[in-house]
């Protein structure tokens, strides 16, 4: 008897804290930029560290600081990403990229526009090119620079995703990230 109520507790926490619960706003913030939780990643090669954050439309919405509608709870037909590129030095990202390549102007540029052409998604099979790039140009001297992406998907039923970075400065090849969706947990309106 004893144990049958043993297993029976255990079974009943399994089922109450197995389950997902909708957060508040503040908890879904720090939900979404938790890298244990699979939205926030970072990878590093020889020269570059990238850092990627998938931005649900929910988490949008709270930065923006509008109300939270039902279609922000579900995946969005546009998703969005800031990607931060790095270097591990003290110096800032593009005069460390300038002092390799001895072309300051030229690396603003490349990240300014052509970047976007060598950035995409895969999913289900599919190429997705990014449809919204912004390079935003600091004046200072970090060692990061941040750049926001989007990308425009047909189907609203994905589950995963692969951002794929193939940038001409970084010799190591191609950056991937995986993303699994069906984790994301609710927000409460």
């Amino acid at each position: 008897m004893n144990k049958t109520i043993v297993l029976v507790f255990l079974a009943s926490l399994l089922v109450f804290f197995g389950c997902q619960t909708d957060l508040d706003e503040k908890a879904f913030l720090k939900w979404v930029e938790n890298p244990e939780n699979g939205l926030n990643k970072t990878k590093k090669t020889a020269e570059y560290v990238y850092s990627v954050l998938y931005k649900p439309a929910a988490y949008k919405a709270i930065l923006a600081n509008r109300k939270i509608e039902l279609e922000d709870l579900e995946v969005s037909d546009f998703l969005n990403f800031t990607l931060t590129l790095g270097v591990d030095k003290d110096i800032d990202f593009v005069d460390y990229h300038a002092g390799v390549n001895g072309n300051k102007q030229a690396i603003l540029d490349y990240l300014a526009f052509s970047f976007q052409n060598d950035i995409w998604l895969e999913t289900n099979g599919k190429k997705v090119p990014c449809a919204l790039y912004h390079f935003e140009r600091s004046f200072d001297l970090k060692s990061t620079r941040k750049i926001n992406l989007g990308f425009q998907i047909e189907d609203k039923g994905i589950k995963n995703i692969k951002l794929v970075i193939a940038p001409k400065f970084n010799t190591s090849g191609k950056v991937k990230f995986s993303f699994d969706l069906t984790h994301i947990p609710k927000v409460k309106i």
